[in-house]
């Protein structure tokens, strides 16, 4: 299956991105030359666009998929007001609908539990976690400050915020090692506990997962078959309880959530 974002603004550039009906036409073109392809499977949102209007974007999809240039369309980082308002509008317009949703999702993230997922699994909309491994935390790979600290030498870790002296970070590191401790004694690594979780939620349709190196790809692979009993998830429960996150920051509210935003608060 080939799935394409689209949407995603270009840094010092506003006026490439959007859900608009000629940034959406344009940029699916570009895709289907740039993929050598005559159709994309799932054509997705890449982030909320306020801007435009819901009926602009559903329209625009909808011809794109009568036309075969995609087979449906989803979003990614959507509150779930915004699908129920977007499956509404398809209804009484008679447009296609989003047919999926992508989300950040784990054992240390678990904010969506509360409302999105719940929401999607009414709709029928399908569910495509991202960032199983909490950014690398359930990587297995930091038990540790020094660990982690050693880590955010990197550009690539400093972008996922692996800064051990961050307090939100020092309770991750404390909620990975009582997770490791619980995968240990249900006989399986951290990857394989943590990508297993994020599968066992009814509302979950697929993992989106990032191995580096074939190695990575077997941790991963051997996931297939494992179901965590309700003693396990249980005992996850007691580390990070169900939908809380250890950081607001991972859940990327920033895209989905303007409303939280310094200029739209009423003490700013």
């Amino acid at each position: 299956m080939l799935s394409v974002k689209f949407g995603l603004v270009l840094e010092g550039n506003n006026n490439h991105g959007g859900g608009s009906r000629r940034w959406i036409n344009r940029a699916v073109e570009g895709s289907l030359r740039r993929l050598r392809t005559d159709y994309i499977d799932v054509y997705e949102l890449g982030v909320p666009d306020e801007t435009t209007d819901l009926d602009e974007t559903l329209g625009a999809l909808t011809d794109l998929m009568r036309a075969g240039k995609i087979r449906s369309f989803g979003t990614s980082k959507q509150p779930p007001s915004r699908l129920v308002e977007a499956r509404a509008l398809a209804e009484r317009r008679g447009h296609g609908f989003f047919r999926t949703e992508e989300v950040p999702y784990s054992m240390i993230n678990r904010a969506v539990e509360y409302d999105l997922l719940p929401t999607c699994q009414r709709l029928g909309t399908g569910v495509l976690a991202f960032g199983v491994l909490g950014g690398g935390w359930l990587s297995g790979r930091y038990q540790d400050a020094s660990t982690a600290r050693a880590a955010a030498s990197s550009v690539r870790a400093r972008l996922s915020r692996m800064d051990a002296s961050a307090p939100a970070n020092a309770a991750k590191l404390a909620a990975v090692r009582a997770l490791g401790q619980v995968a240990q004694k249900a006989g399986l690594s951290l990857v394989q506990m943590a990508t297993a979780f994020v599968l066992r939620h009814p509302g979950v349709s697929s993992a989106v997962i990032g191995p580096r190196t074939p190695d990575h790809l077997e941790g991963y692979l051997a996931v297939e078959g494992v179901r965590l009993d309700d003693d396990v998830l249980d005992q996850i429960d007691t580390v990070v309880a169900p939908a809380a996150s250890i950081d607001v920051a991972d859940t990327m509210w920033q895209h989905g959530t303007r409303a939280l935003q310094p200029s739209r608060r009423r003490r700013a």
